[in-house]
């Protein structure tokens, strides 16, 4: 069994998220901040994965990327969900991106390529990108 932390602040798309991923067989824990991810992340069990929206209330998803990657130098796979197709062109090959409005199937798609590249050894080392300290 796969552990996910689901990152969104919208509670729909947050169910959403878990309902479709629910069906494959995974543990979800979800934030609706990137200071209770951060917490999160800190203090549970290594994650599978995580899936963070680009835009939150009180941050950004590349940011927490950046603070995962250098801060804490932890290299958990990652889904950035944007709404920027310029994002996707940019970063897909870094780390996984997927772009609003998605199916389902390409949500899972998305996130069984990025952990078959977890078990086989790839996981970007570097972001292009500075981290945040805090």
């Amino acid at each position: 069994m796969k552990r996910l932390l689901v990152v969104e602040d919208h509670p729909w798309i947050l169910r959403t998220l878990c309902d479709s991923l629910r069906c494959d067989a995974t543990h979800i824990e979800s934030a609706t901040t990137l200071r209770s991810a951060r917490q999160r992340v800190l203090a549970d069990d290594p994650y599978d994965l995580v899936i963070c929206e680009q835009h939150l209330s009180d941050g950004n998803g590349l940011e927490f990327l950046g603070y995962l990657r250098w801060h804490e130098k932890i290299d958990v796979p990652f889904l950035l969900i944007t709404r920027n197709d310029q994002v996707t062109a940019d970063y897909d090959s870094d780390f996984g991106v997927i772009t609003k409005p998605f199916e389902t199937i390409e949500l899972l798609a998305s996130v069984h390529r990025l952990l078959r590249a977890q078990a086989r050894g790839i996981i970007a080392r570097q972001v292009p990108f500075a981290g945040t300290a805090d």
